[in-house]
Formats: C-alpha cells, sequence, structure tokens
C-alpha cells in the first residue's frame, strides 16, 4: 500500500490504515483520518513540508512525520498534460 505522502497533487484515494505513535493517531482521528474515508491532496510543500489534504466536508494541513502512517488505496490520479 502506498504512503499518503507519496502520492502526486490531485490523487484520490482511500485510507486503509492509520498507524503509529498513540497521540498522532488519535489526532488523526479527531481530523477524520479514518479508515474508509476518500480523500485528495490538494496541495504539497516542497522538500517533504506539509500537504493539504481534503475530505469531502473540509480541508485539512498535515505534516508527513514518522510517528503516523496512513497507508492508503488510489482510486485516481490526476495526469499533467503537456500543451
Amino acid at each position: 500500500m502506498p504512503l499518503l505522502q507519496h502520492l502526486p497533487v490531485g490523487t484520490t484515494c482511500v485510507i486503509v490504515s492509520v498507524t503509529g505513535d498513540t497521540g498522532p493517531v488519535q489526532r488523526a482521528g479527531e481530523l477524520g483520518f479514518v479508515v474508509g474515508r476518500t480523500i485528495t491532496i490538494a496541495r504539497k510543500a516542497p522538500f517533504g513540508g506539509p500537504m493539504e489534504v481534503a475530505t469531502d466536508t473540509t480541508r485539512v494541513g498535515i505534516r508527513p512525520t514518522a510517528a503516523l502512517r496512513i497507508d492508503v488505496e488510489v482510486c485516481t490520479a490526476e495526469v499533467a498534460s503537456a500543451a
């Protein structure tokens, strides 16, 4: 399963698992990152910085860390077209 932070902007995916340290996993659940939720990667900062993830009701900024692992199943990936 790919990790959320490894996917490109525009990718829509479903959360398969949320694992890691207790605190970050609990906070992710409070923010709506639960198994079965469909999310879309809206924006990513360069060099492994924070990313903005959109759910059906809100947008959340998260920072990829070793303390939180979000495994996903890709539904769609937006493909950049060359003009």
